[in-house]
């Protein structure tokens, strides 16, 4: 909300006035005195400039401590490129990570490897329309190490030269790089930005560029296109970290300083502006099975926004306005039963006078036009009649609320937060501001904006800009329907308005009465500081207070029964129960009173269904604590399971399905799961026709014996005062009944068998294949957390990345992800997914085989252990600061809370050696324990 007005604000530059000739008079009528309209960079935030024009920036930020993030931005990016030059900006960038030479005869690699760095995580690089960024992520900030890391990028700067080898192999890791990008959703993306930024460079200069093009790349033009824009005036640099006794200014003028100015700059491109050919078209798609229609405004010049206090007003309004329109569409997708998702508002205001807006509707192919048009005179009516009082005041204190919350974790925001925010306002889409200051700016302006203010902001959107309407998905691209399409375009502006209704006020029919204070006993867990509470009903609790996040409470409600001993009916009615409960709301409030209820309370909720439990994740703040536990309970005891509710996570539930024929990934999610457990219903999906005929009386019967009689459990985690918290569960969730519980049966473990190869066939228009192998292991010996998971991933990656990356070039990301189950009923895996091209998908699965099954024999070196770890040391103090972690951590260790702190993750995770990793791998990764799948996309 707030942040998003920082993120992508602008910062003034002051006009330079030069002074020649003038007396002290004069001298005191030409100086510019201070703008008060103007904004700052934060103040944490040195900048400077080179005598040779270089930009520099660094900041001292100790999360993670002794790390150091170093940005080389370079000012070129495809909009900079001529016809016969498409993609070489991105293929300078490519080459620059070629593995060379960097000094005294070691090699960029050696050095990576030296320092427990990795290709990808640690130095990458990435390409935009308008500039490139190189990025080296120190895990150290050791002076010399600076020094290396800034000579590297200095490197990069004006030491590149190009090698044919190296271009023919970076010009195959680019082609299945795009490869990757041409999916169904892709495409899709491609033709709506060719009719809705027509006539521009997003267009004609795709930043990738075109492989017939590329493919004619040479080492000349490459270099010519490097040395004509790799120059001091186009150079910026970025260190933000543990800086401590580092002098960064004098290290960046020592490595960059001797660069030569830019003796004849380059020209810059000229940006073109929409020729706004399509105001209405369709892009159909038969893979999709939905229609998304939009209403866009559209600036009718291309501007990079502004942000100063002047306009901060009108911004603020703008985001208000939407904010509450928003909330009106959520609460008119409650009234109907075939809403496949509320309709979406978006905006923003780029400097006085220029506005981009975009509303997006959602529906099924045979109520689009009907949806749509809700949608849209919504939009008209606000900005007509504007907004009710309790609109606006609701809102208005969610925005507060909103920068105080920002106030409250900034301390805590790491240096790839900051560094990024900061290579935001180099290249003027943002503002590298501090949130104090900002409090400072807007809270006044927040406390004197009027709902007038919102609606006038609206009604300027609206009148400015060019309009759009478009539609994409199922619909067929036939003349009525783009007539269709014309008359809601003319209706944007002509519609003749009504005046909503006033919405009524809602009691809530579930309060409690005060409940007189009463002693209770609380069990203080010092190793964890946490305290627990059992109540007579058999409720029992586990608090913990933390301070991470101002205000924010995390409950998590579980009840000891999950998918792993269910029937297969029971287990499919929990897939809709888990959809409809909380959208169902409860007898004495259905799901349209809801919106009113929470417009102006913070209750976020989700259930989730584990082989070991049932849980609620509820997310609130103290003043709201009291509702929240009294919405609680009666969704526990008094559910609804509204028909509307039903029938809308129905006709979703037949949308996913239908989406799911074209997705190429849905055979690794779902078909090829159930093959290697042998049909297990408690994986892959369940059938469509089952969950189909689910009826309200099945959802209710599951919900008594699942929910209703079953004993609970309750971890809270957050900003609270402990007294006052076992205070309110005792008298809220005390007086429940209490349980009968039920007879507890035995789950009996999903086991993946190893050694099973599938291939499938899907029709969608991706243009590769996706191989996936996977190694299931059947240990349960060590209990919860095991380290040596996530570390193997680690090593994993890093040697199929070599392997099928920089040897082989057949393909550009390899995915590693590892699943850690904490109960016995489950297993952990590790799976490898790599799009690759068909003709080489066969051959793709067998190199990863044999590539881990040498892993396996052979084992890693002491120097590949070290690298696997840094990356998972350098998160665990941003774990354990996150109040997710320890709800999570609490629950799964609800019995018996172990301790749990930095110095001992640390001290686990080094104490894993060498000989324990290499049986690990040779346990794991042995070729007879993988399964594999390979998905070919196909057209036909």
């Amino acid at each position: 909300m707030t942040k998003s007005i920082v993120q992508r604000a602008l910062l003034l530059a002051l006009p330079f006035i030069a002074l020649i000739g003038c007396n002290r008079s004069c001298f005191d009528t030409l100086i510019k005195k201070p703008d008060e309209n103007q904004i700052n960079i934060s103040k944490r935030i040195t900048e400077g400039q080179l005598e040779n024009g270089i930009k520099y920036f660094f900041m001292a930020n100790d999360n993670p401590k002794g790390h150091c993030l170093l940005r080389l931005n370079v000012s070129v990016g495809s909009f900079h490129e001529s016809k016969a030059e498409l993609g070489m900006a991105h293929m300078v960038e490519h080459l620059a990570f070629d593995d060379r030479k960097i000094s005294q005869g070691e090699s960029l690699s050696s050095w990576l490897q030296k320092h427990g760095m990795s290709w990808g995580r640690d130095a990458n690089a990435y390409t935009y329309t308008e500039n490139t960024v190189y990025q080296i992520n120190l895990p150290t900030c050791q002076e010399k190490d600076v020094v290396e890391a800034l000579e590297i990028l200095r490197s990069f700067a004006d030491g590149l030269d190009f090698k044919d080898e190296a271009i023919s192999k970076e010009k195959n890791i680019i082609d299945n790089e795009e490869r990757e990008y041409e999916s169904t959703n892709g495409k899709l993306a491609k033709r709506v930005v060719e009719r809705l930024l027509s006539g521009t460079l997003h267009v004609s200069r795709p930043v990738i560029g075109k492989p017939e093009i590329r493919e004619h790349f040479t080492k000349e033009a490459l270099t010519a296109f490097y040395k004509k824009w790799y120059q001091a005036n186009n150079l910026a640099l970025v260190l933000v970290g543990d800086l401590a006794d580092l002098k960064p200014a004098e290290l960046l003028k020592n490595t960059f300083g001797s660069i030569k100015p830019a003796t004849t700059p380059s020209e810059k491109p000229k940006i073109l502006n929409p020729d706004y050919r399509h105001s209405v078209f369709i892009v159909h798609e038969s893979e999709m099975p939905y229609v998304e229609t939009v209403f866009a405004i559209q600036a009718k010049k291309t501007t990079k926004p502004q942000f100063s206090k002047a306009i901060l007003k009108d911004r603020i309004a703008f985001d208000v306005a939407i904010d509450m329109l928003n909330s009106t569409y959520r609460i008119k997708a409650k009234e109907t039963s075939d809403t496949l998702r509320e309709p979406v508002l978006n905006g923003f205001l780029f400097k006085p006078g220029t506005f981009e807006l975009s509303l997006s509707v959602i529906s099924n192919p045979s109520d689009y036009e009907k949806r749509f048009g809700e949608a849209l005179f919504a939009l008209r009516r606000a900005a007509e009649f504007g907004f009710s009082d309790e609109e606006f005041l609701g809102t208005q204190a969610a925005f507060i609320d909103s920068i105080q919350q920002w106030v409250v974790e900034q301390p805590t925001e790491t240096s790839s937060t900051w560094i990024s925010r900061i290579l935001e306002h180099i290249n003027q889409n943002s503002f590298a501001n501090d949130a104090k200051d900002y409090q400072a700016w807007v809270s006044p302006i927040l406390a004197k904006l009027t709902k007038e203010d919102c609606q006038r902001a609206l009604k300027h959107a609206l009148a400015s800009g060019n309009r759009y309407v478009f539609a994409l998905g199922a619909l067929e691209e036939t003349n009525s329907n783009l007539a269709q399409l014309k008359t809601h375009l003319t209706k944007s502006s002509s519609l003749k308005m009504t005046k909503a209704a006033e919405e009524r006020s809602i009691a809530f029919q579930y309060r409690i009465p005060d409940c007189s204070e009463k002693h209770i006993e609380l069990e203080h867990n010092r190793d964890l500081d946490a305290y627990g509470l059992k109540l007579h009903n058999n409720i029992r609790a586990l608090l913990k207070p933390t301070k991470f996040k101002q205000d924010e409470i995390l409950f998590t409600i579980f009840a000891n029964d999950g998918y792993g001993a269910m029937t297969q009916q029971d287990f499919t009615i929990s897939r809709l129960a888990q959809a409809v409960l909380i959208d169902g709301g409860v007898n004495k409030h259905p799901p349209k009173d809801f919106p009113l209820l929470l417009r102006n309370v913070a209750f976020h909720a989700n259930i989730s269904l584990l082989s070991n439990r049932l849980q609620a994740n509820i997310r609130t703040r103290n003043k709201d604590l009291r509702f929240s536990l009294e919405l609680l309970r009666a969704f526990i005891t008094d559910p609804l399971y509204a028909e509307s509710s039903i029938s809308r996570a129905k006709e979703q539930i037949k949308t996913g399905y239908a989406a799911l024929e074209h997705d190429i990934w849905a055979p690794l999610q779902h078909d090829y799961l159930k093959s290697i457990t042998e049909e297990d219903y408690r994986v892959g999906r369940a059938k469509l026709n089952d969950l189909l005929n689910i009826k309200r009386e099945d959802l209710l019967s599951w919900h008594d014996h699942y929910i209703g009689k079953q004993n609970l459990s309750v971890v809270v985690v957050g900003d609270f005062e402990v007294g006052r918290m076992a205070q309110e569960i005792a008298c809220v969730l005390g007086s429940m009944s209490k349980a009968i519980g039920q007879e507890k049966k035995p789950g009996r473990p999903i086991a993946w068998k190893p050694g099973i190869d599938k291939a499938y066939d899907v029709k969608t228009k991706t243009e590769s294949s996706k191989v996936a192998v996977r190694y299931p292991l059947n240990f349960y010996e060590k209990a919860g957390h095991d380290h040596r998971l996530v570390l193997m991933k680690n090593i994993v990656e890093e040697r199929l990345r070599l392997k099928l990356r920089e040897k082989r070039q057949l393909t550009y990301s390899p995915q590693v992800e590892v699943v850690e189950n904490t109960d016995s009923l489950t297993q952990n895996w590790l799976d490898v997914v790599v799009s690759v091209n068909k003709s080489e998908s066969e051959y793709v699965r067998r190199k990863i085989k044999t590539t881990l099954e040498k892993l396996a024999k052979l084992g890693v070196g002491n120097d590949e252990l070290v690298k696997a770890k840094e990356p998972y040391l350098a998160k665990i103090a941003k774990m354990l600061r996150n109040n997710g972690f320890w709800a999570d951590f609490l629950v799964n260790n609800f019995s018996q809370p172990k301790n749990v702190s930095e110095k001992n993750l640390k001290a686990d995770i080094n104490s894993v050696n060498l000989k324990e990793i290499n049986q690990f791998l040779g346990q794991y990764l042995a070729q007879k324990n993988a399964s594999s799948a390979v998905v070919n996309g196909n057209d036909g």
